[in-house]
């Protein structure tokens, strides 16, 4: 049976509830559906956070990891990867502050920041931004073991799938290139740049790439790999080198990182 590691059924969080205006027993239910997905081995864990009018509600049940040798539980201080919201919660609100302070627009060339796309004009960074650029979903740039210019060079060189702005095909390709647009024109690599003009500036303190390796107890697991016989806190998908911080729209790190939805600001 799942057992939450906070206690959520307590009078003061039910009194925390009624004081955000809230109804106790539907927050029982969202409770109620997370401890049922833990017991059902859909998810090995959560943690949840509801915040109103100044108040801030914490839950957490299940583990952060659950391998057999090594049971660790899930709590209001868990980091989680954020795997591909990285795209809409940092390269994407990056990008949009870049846009204010007019140093680019969505309806410019991708290639006027990424010369490696050569005379692919059509390709603009709303085309990037929204997956209609023509770039396949996915290929491989693990395995022969790229640096972040073959990376780049490689996408730039890859035939389209069809016209840009004719289809839709979500595609990691597209933000690896914005990422690569954010380092070019904040003068330094996605990671710092997210540091400096969104993590720090909101008191992010638990949120970035590539974390200290002293915060792994806090960290969930993100996949588990017998072969290894250890919990991975992954990338992704698979094992991503750590060099794609720098130009990656998505966390290019082991373990990864929690990172919360931020709002776009010059500076």
């Amino acid at each position: 049976m799942a057992r939450p590691t906070e206690d959520a059924a307590s009078e003061s969080w039910l009194a925390a509830a009624r004081r955000m205006g809230l109804e106790p027993e539907r927050l029982a239910h969202v409770r109620r559906v997370l401890d049922r997905e833990v017991e059902r081995g859909l998810i090995p864990g959560a943690s949840l956070l509801i915040g109103r009018r100044g108040e801030r509600i914490h839950y957490a049940t299940g583990c952060a990891v659950a391998t057999e040798r090594e049971k660790l539980p899930a709590t209001r201080e868990t980091l989680y990867d954020c795997a591909s919201l990285t795209k809409v919660v940092v390269t994407l609100p990056l990008i949009l502050m870049l846009v204010d302070c007019g140093e680019l627009s969505l309806q410019d060339p991708a290639a006027r920041y990424i010369p490696e796309l050569g005379d692919r004009d059509a390709i603009t960074i709303k085309h990037l931004l929204t997956h209609t650029a023509g770039f396949p979903p996915f290929v491989d740039l693990h395995t022969p073991g790229f640096s972040r210019e073959e990376i780049i060079a490689h996408i730039g060189r890859l035939p389209l799938e069809y016209e840009p702005g004719t289809a839709y095909v979500y595609s990691d390709l597209g933000y690896i290139l914005l990422g690569e647009v954010i380092a070019r024109l904040y003068g330094c690599p996605l990671d710092e740049a997210a540091r400096r003009h969104l993590f720090a500036p909101l008191g992010m303190k638990d949120s970035g790439f590539c974390p200290d390796p002293a915060l792994r107890p806090r960290i969930a697991a993100t996949e588990y790999i017998p072969r290894r016989e250890r919990t991975d806190g992954g990338a992704c998908t698979t094992t991503t080198p750590s060099r794609w911080a720098a130009s990656a729209g998505t966390p290019a790190c082991s373990p990864p990182p929690t990172i919360w939805a931020v709002t776009p600001r010059c500076g």
